[in-house]
């Protein structure tokens, strides 16, 4: 219910006043914040633990994230915020060393998600965001972030995660991916090719299963990892620095796809499989971004009460009453 009452008040405030409103929790207390910088200033007044909601808007960002807090936007997809809108933060999001088992869902971040450079950073999730790239990003092998889970997000660059251990990356949408190491476990995401550059840099000692790989230049430096039943664009099964077993290459992806699209820099498609039955992974479902351990959400809806549709009167009628008709769904994930 707590929940439920500030999806609306974010939502009626943003439509009646024209302002991009935050909301802060706190130990079951709420705040409200408006202005010029809504973003900013929620996150200046939080503690460790509180979560902050962020409406369909754009909202500047705070030079760096260095607590333990739930970020929630209200989405990304465009099929699922068109009562809501997106929520776009412009610039960089910067993770600090304080931000340990911190949570960012349901963003559109004009910039990267990146964690503090040379930073231990545990137990981060990331998930259901848009973003050029994340980067986990270091030298130091004494500072390794572990227990990074980057779960059904679209990137339109590169998801690095450089000297980070115990990594879980799962059906997200990505162009390539960088330095895999450490138990790094990469399941039923999708990489896309636009005209240059290689599917994998990088990589040792990874799992790769259930992923459908558009190959473009194919892998740079990947060696002693696995590859189970994942849908390649071209045969790299020849190549004996790898193990592969039960993949599926040569796979056409224009006719693999119900809705394939050649990304010019991401593409939110539907990537439902037009033969699902004809390529079943390691977990006795589908590979790709709707099968595996935990398949991705249609649309992209956080987890939060999603706001469905919505009708606000333009005024109040005669009597001053103002006419409102929003529609919630509760989600269970």
């Amino acid at each position: 219910m707590k929940k439920l009452l500030l999806i609306l008040i974010l939502s009626i405030g943003t439509t009646i006043q024209a302002q991009y409103r935050v909301a802060l929790h706190h130990v079951g207390t709420t705040t409200i914040f408006s202005g010029n910088q809504p973003f900013i200033d929620a996150y200046e007044a939080s503690s460790n633990g509180d979560t902050i909601y962020l409406s369909g808007a754009q909202f500047s960002v705070p030079s760096l994230i260095d607590k333990k807090l739930v970020i929630i936007g209200a989405g990304i997809h465009p099929d699922s915020t068109t009562a809501t809108t997106k929520t776009i933060v412009n610039g960089n999001l910067y993770l600090g060393p304080n931000a340990d088992k911190s949570h960012i869902e349901g963003l559109y971040v004009n910039g990267i998600i990146q964690f503090a450079y040379n930073e231990q950073i545990d137990s981060v999730v990331i998930r259901r965001n848009y973003t050029s790239g994340i980067s986990i990003d270091g030298t130091n092998s004494a500072n390794y972030s572990d227990g990074v889970i980057i779960k059904e997000n679209f990137v339109s660059d590169v998801i690095s995660v450089q000297h980070c251990k115990n990594v879980k990356i799962y059906n997200n949408v990505a162009r390539y991916f960088a330095s895999l190491h450490s138990n790094a476990w990469v399941a039923n995401n999708h990489t896309f090719y636009i005209g240059y550059g290689n599917t994998i840099v990088n990589a040792t000692e990874t799992l790769f299963e259930n992923n459908t790989f558009e190959m473009g230049w194919g892998f740079s430096n990947v060696v002693n990892c696995s590859f189970i039943k994942n849908a390649f664009s071209n045969d790299p099964t020849a190549d004996a620095t790898n193990s592969y077993l039960g993949n599926f290459v040569n796979q056409g992806y224009t006719s693999l796809f119900v809705n394939f699209q050649i990304a010019s820099n991401y593409a939110i498609a539907d990537y439902h499989l037009q033969n699902p039955t004809s390529f079943i992974g390691t977990t006795g479902d589908v590979i790709g971004l709707y099968g595996g351990y935990a398949p991705a959400k249609a649309g992209a809806v956080p987890f939060n009460p999603h706001i469905v549709n919505k009708t606000i009167a333009p005024q109040t009628d005669v009597n001053g009453n103002l006419n409102i008709n929003i529609t919630v769904g509760a989600q269970n994930n």
